[in-house]
């Protein structure tokens, strides 16, 4: 068995620069979150992010598929969300189904932007370091290898 063949080492793969690219980006979020004293995780700003993007409401089952987290996990950030006066959750319906509604808050909205503020000097300068243009290039192949993934093992993730 030859152990020296590059080609099938996964950890020469894309795949494992993915990983580990997402794992370092992680732990270096939590590190600036905490530089910064910002009062939130990055779960929590994740999840404020999605529904100040989305008019201030979500269902929590379409917001834990956008952050690829299971739904018992979602509901846990979303606990601790509305604990904190983040948001509102509120039971609606959906074709005659009940599901939950979050909406983002007074109090939510106000965290987000300053946490935003907060974090704009930090991106703006590794920004410097990577163009728009490098930035859509990636962000434009990571879909498409994620819709490639899907359509290959069929399924909707």
């Amino acid at each position: 068995m030859n152990k020296d063949n590059d080609e099938i080492k996964y950890t020469n793969s894309v795949f494992y620069e993915i990983v580990l690219t997402g794992k370092y980006l992680k732990k270096t979020a939590e590190l600036v979150f905490k530089r910064l004293e910002i009062i939130l995780t990055n779960e929590e700003f994740v999840v404020l992010d999605i529904l100040y993007k989305n008019n201030a409401q979500i269902c929590h089952r379409d917001l834990a598929l956008k952050m690829f987290a299971d739904r018992a996990n979602m509901g846990k950030i979303l606990k601790g969300l509305e604990n904190k006066n983040y948001v509102k959750i509120e039971i609606g319906t959906r074709q005659n189904r009940p599901i939950k509604m979050v909406t983002l808050t007074q109090k939510g909205e106000s965290t987000y932007l300053d946490t935003v503020s907060k974090l704009r000097e930090t991106t703006k300068t590794a920004m410097d370091e990577i163009t728009r243009e490098e930035c859509d290039r990636i962000s434009s192949s990571l879909k498409k290898m994620r819709k490639t993934l899907s359509e290959i093992i069929d399924t909707k993730i």
